[in-house]
């Protein structure tokens, strides 16, 4: 499923993209390198979370999905020295709903 919508938004991007190819050689090496690590960290994402699929329940895997804007909140704090304010903090618990915060009401 997930292919299809890639498929499609590189369909639909792509002539803009080829239209400005003079952008494409701006691009440095280093954030090529960049570009090209983080593309295949994203393969390791959906692989390994797709496999977890089959190896658990699906609340496992959504709930550290669902609980990704916290750990990038920690990750920046720990590895940039990045300061969290309050009302960062407190966007990054509501971005996890029923995970770490009640800010989303409960669907019955």
């Amino acid at each position: 499923m997930s292919i299809y919508r890639v498929l499609f938004t590189t369909a639909a991007i792509a002539p803009f993209a080829l239209r400005n190819r003079g952008g494409f050689r701006a691009i440095s090496r280093r954030d090529l390198r960049v570009a090209v690590v983080s593309g295949v960290a994203l393969a390791v994402h959906f692989a390994s979370f797709f496999e977890s699929l089959e190896l658990t329940t699906v609340a496992a895997p959504v709930t550290l999905i669902t609980t990704q804007p916290v750990f990038v909140r920690v990750g920046a704090a720990v590895l940039v020295d990045e300061r969290l304010s309050v009302g960062t903090a407190a966007g990054s618990g509501c971005r996890s709903p029923r995970t770490l915060s009640p800010c989303t009401p409960r669907v019955r």
